[in-house]
Formats: structure tokens, C-alpha cells, sequence
């Protein structure tokens, strides 16, 4: 039986950044919308571990911006959530 599809309607300018960005992933613009909505599903309630993330500044990046943030990293999802809040981790435990 053949799958059903459903079309998500975006502007022409759109479609052709995400086809950019899809070929440069070596993905179909399916696959590339599919891996940003796995990537986007709400925090899971799975115990994490702390992480620091580090981030590597390119053309765009401000002067004085952090390139240090703190985070949590889910082994269950495979999944790294950004520390938006104080809350503090204990090894095992997460938000």
C-alpha cells in the first residue's frame, strides 16, 4: 500500500533555503524536515547529564556573545537540551 503524504505550503523563498539546506546534509527535503522535528519535540522526562556546550563562532557571530552554555544531554533520546533556566544538575537527575 502506498504511504500518504501531506504537503506543508511555505513561500518559494523558503523552499529553496531548506532545498539548500538539505542538499548540503546530503538529505531529500523530507528527511531534512523530519530530522528538524525530531530535533524540535518537546524535553523528554528521561534522566540526563550535565554537558557543556560549546559553540565555534563563524561570520555571524557578535562580539562579547558567550561561546559557553550549559546544558543537559539525554542518552535515552540522544538529545541535547540548552540550560534555559538556574536549575542545577545533579549527575543523574535532570529538569
Amino acid at each position: 500500500m502506498a504511504q500518504k503524504y501531506k504537503n506543508i505550503p511555505v513561500k518559494p523563498a523558503t523552499y529553496a533555503h531548506v532545498k539548500v539546506i538539505a542538499d548540503a546534509n546530503n538529505r531529500g527535503l523530507g528527511d531534512q524536515v523530519k530530522t528538524w522535528a525530531d530535533r524540535e519535540l518537546p524535553e523528554c522526562s528521561h534522566k540526563k547529564l550535565p554537558v557543556s556546550i560549546e559553540t565555534f563562532p563563524g561570520e555571524d557571530y557578535l562580539p562579547g556573545k558567550s561561546l559557553h552554555k550549559n546544558g543537559y544531554y539525554c542518552p535515552t533520546c540522544k538529545r541535547v537540551y540548552e540550560q534555559l533556566s538556574d536549575v542545577v544538575c545533579d549527575g543523574g537527575e535532570g529538569p
